[in-house]
């Protein structure tokens, strides 16, 4: 799996990408236009990155699945937001948390793409709401972190940026097998 994280305008500080344990930082791409591209390599030089020059975030993300490595990377795509914090519950409170240590970073990245396997959207619940839920949901919005299997996307013909807003919302309404 390649995890990319589109950005615009976020050159001094990539809170996303700071977040991640080392071993997940090196399998990123940041996709950015060619002036975000620039300052990025110079702030971040062992990172990987993608110019894209589409404007608007639904229309990013579908230049991502149609320029993704299949061949080398295999089909699983994930693209994060770039200002994420990572959560994980409290043992002793399950409705509340606290900072996700490198570890569960990593498992929740394995969950990922062990879920990919049989699906071709996946994403992570979110703190706002993840606090009413106890166990893994399936057919909730899709924010922040979304992953898909790009070879379905490819073969059923699934397009992010058909809309100029709510661009997620319309892939989980389109035709999945």
């Amino acid at each position: 799996m390649i995890i990319y994280i589109p950005t615009l305008n976020r050159t001094r500080k990539q809170i996303t990408y700071m977040n991640l344990p080392a071993a997940i930082q090196k399998i990123v791409v940041f996709v950015a236009n060619e002036e975000d591209t620039a300052a990025l390599k110079h702030k971040y030089p062992e990172a990987k990155f993608m110019i894209c020059r589409k404007k608007g975030i639904g229309k990013t993300r579908q230049y991502i699945i149609e320029n993704h490595d299949y061949k080398n990377s295999g089909p699983q795509i994930c693209m994060l937001d770039d200002d994420l914090k990572f959560f994980t519950r409290r043992a002793e409170d399950i409705s509340k948390f606290e900072p996700a240590s490198e570890e569960a970073i990593i498992d929740m990245f394995n969950t990922i793409a062990t879920q990919l396997l049989d699906y071709a959207l996946v994403s992570v619940m979110t703190r706002e709401g993840g606090n009413r839920a106890e166990k893994d949901a399936v057919n909730t919005p899709c924010l922040r972190v979304l992953a898909y299997d790009g070879s379905i996307m490819h073969t059923e013909g699934i397009k992010v940026g058909r809309l100029p807003v709510m661009a997620v919302f319309d892939v989980a309404l389109q035709r999945h097998p």
